[in-house]
């Protein structure tokens, strides 16, 4: 899906929009999604969503997914996982 407003820029209500498409088709799928989101100002916390977590990266996290940084950010994505693993289930996969 692509939309965007009269200066092309992501709003809060696009990024919203897209979200809960995103979160339907992944529910009509049977899948649960672990979203990493930039920390942009229009990505905001969307409730509701029952198959999408949205996890929001820190400002230090921004360097970690540069490319040639690859590792850090997958050592920073699996710590995610696994701590979304005991929150979730009460232990790690």
């Amino acid at each position: 899906m692509y939309k965007a407003n009269k200066r092309a820029w992501m709003t809060g209500e696009l990024f919203e929009e897209w979200v809960v498409a995103f979160d339907r088709k992944m529910k009509r799928q049977k899948r649960k999604v672990l979203l990493f989101v930039d920390n942009c100002p229009a990505n905001t916390d969307v409730a509701n969503l029952s198959a999408t977590k949205l996890v929001f990266q820190h400002n230090q996290c921004a360097a970690a997914v540069r490319p040639g940084n690859h590792l850090r950010f997958q050592a920073a994505v699996q710590k995610a996982t696994r701590a979304s693993c005991v929150a979730l289930h009460g232990t790690e996969m």
